[in-house]
């Protein structure tokens, strides 16, 4: 038989539970700056490659396009393009194109 402490008792832990995921959370996004520094640091000479090579190509304009955590990348690397390359990007909708199937026209992106 359930007894009603034993109720209380559950609600009482899934609310500490998401206490203790919010804090989890908020350590996480306060964290991000300085991960953040790390990865381009860390990446700079591949950044640097690849910017040059998307000049030399003539690239003018970026699309990228991604799913789930890939589209959070790509914000990133957006960011990356305008800064160190001057090239505007975009961020594609994958979902309407294997969905509704569009025809794009796009020439020198990358």
């Amino acid at each position: 038989m359930i007894k009603k402490e034993d109720v209380c008792s559950d609600k009482k832990n899934n609310r500490m539970k998401g206490i203790s995921v919010m804090i989890n959370l908020e350590k996480e996004i306060r964290e991000q700056p300085e991960v953040l520094a790390g990865i381009s640091d860390k990446n700079m000479e591949e950044i640097r490659k690849l910017v040059l090579t998307a000049k030399k190509a003539g690239v003018n304009n970026i699309c990228f396009a991604a799913r789930g955590t890939s589209d959070h990348a790509s914000i990133y690397a957006q960011y990356l393009f305008a800064i160190y390359a001057a090239v505007p990007c975009g961020l594609a909708t994958p979902s309407a194109v294997s969905k509704y199937g569009p025809r794009f026209h796009i020439k020198i992106r990358l």
